[in-house]
């Protein structure tokens, strides 16, 4: 595994909402959609922080994985976030997973 997504899987699990939001953030931006990162990332949709939950849903519509459980996750925080924002970035991703075929 490259030593930065091992860093920045570390950096998740840190007290501070703004450091799991800038990890979320640096993971997408490596485009690896391994199986950790992406199991990662669910995890960080159901986060206490709406800021970290929105850059997950961002993540994982911009590492593109299209699967099953990616998608019913997506689809939960469109209709079940509290935050508008994170619905929205949910729905975001959504379109484009869901596009991807066409």
């Amino acid at each position: 595994m490259d030593p930065r997504i091992a860093t920045y899987l570390d950096q998740l699990e840190s007290w501070d909402p703004g450091t799991r939001r800038l990890a979320v953030a640096a993971l997408a931006s490596l485009q690896v959609a391994s199986p950790e990162v992406v199991a990662a990332l669910l995890v960080r949709l159901e986060d206490e922080a709406a800021s970290v939950r929105g850059a997950a849903a961002r993540a994982l519509g911009q590492l593109q994985v299209a699967s099953p459980e990616v998608i019913a996750a997506l689809a939960q925080r469109v209709v079940a976030d509290p935050d508008p924002p994170v619905a929205q970035e949910a729905t975001s991703a959504l379109e484009t997973l869901l596009s991807k075929g066409t």
